[in-house]
């Protein structure tokens, strides 16, 4: 008997070890933004917003030459400045 609780409880876990480990680690690459009324919840891997609280009312997004430009490094600034 105890061999046969043994071998499922060894098949169960062998099965569990196929589970793509991709779907469990969702969670760690969120953040949450604080906006109007709320929060938007943003994967940081792919940057897209993947949810919202139910009260979020306003959410505003900068351009993407704003946003570019807050990207460029302090090496860059001062080249393009001609220091």
């Amino acid at each position: 008997m105890k061999k046969r609780i043994f071998s499922f409880l060894l098949a169960v876990l062998m099965l569990a070890a196929l589970l793509p480990t991709a779907a469990f680690a969702d969670e760690s690459t969120r953040k949450a933004v604080p906006v109007t009324g709320g929060n938007i919840y943003v994967d940081m891997e792919k940057g897209e917003v993947v949810d919202c609280d139910d009260t979020v009312t306003e959410m505003i997004v900068p351009s993407r030459s704003m946003a570019s430009r807050s990207r460029r490094s302090a090496t860059e600034r001062s080249k393009s400045a001609g220091i």
